[in-house]
């Protein structure tokens, strides 16, 4: 505006760079709903992930088969019998969650508490 006034600009590069300035502002305002959309989305399936996870077991046993069939659909993206052996691939984050199971990467490592290396039964009692 002050360039404006000034006359360092002419009207119609006012004009031009204010259309621009709120065009680039209904930008910002679609992306930031988009995010929002985007982070209520997530919120809601990692809140069904910690309640999952939490009673798993219990609603498991305690649920029909169609209510089973919900849970495993949740966890594993395919499910297959082969020759008598179960295969199966994980959705994500359970698969991450497999990996670190193997790898170890998850265990207690010795720190200031002087923790044991490893996970192992019975390392906190005497």
């Amino acid at each position: 505006m002050d360039l404006l006034i000034d006359g360092a600009i002419t009207s119609q590069d006012f004009d031009t760079k204010k259309r621009n300035l709120k065009n680039r502002q209904h930008e910002i305002t679609a992306l930031v709903q988009a995010h929002d959309i985007t982070d209520d989305q997530f919120s809601n399936k990692l809140q069904a992930l910690i309640t999952l996870a939490h009673g798993s077991l219990d609603a498991f046993r305690g649920s029909d088969n169609m209510q089973k069939r919900e849970i495993l659909n949740f966890i594993f993206s395919n499910l297959k019998l082969r020759h008598k052996k179960l295969e199966y691939s994980m959705h994500y984050p359970f698969s991450e969650f497999a990996k670190c199971a193997k790898s170890g990467e998850w265990w207690a490592v010795e720190d200031s508490n002087l923790r044991p290396p490893r996970c192992q039964r019975g390392a906190l009692t005497s």
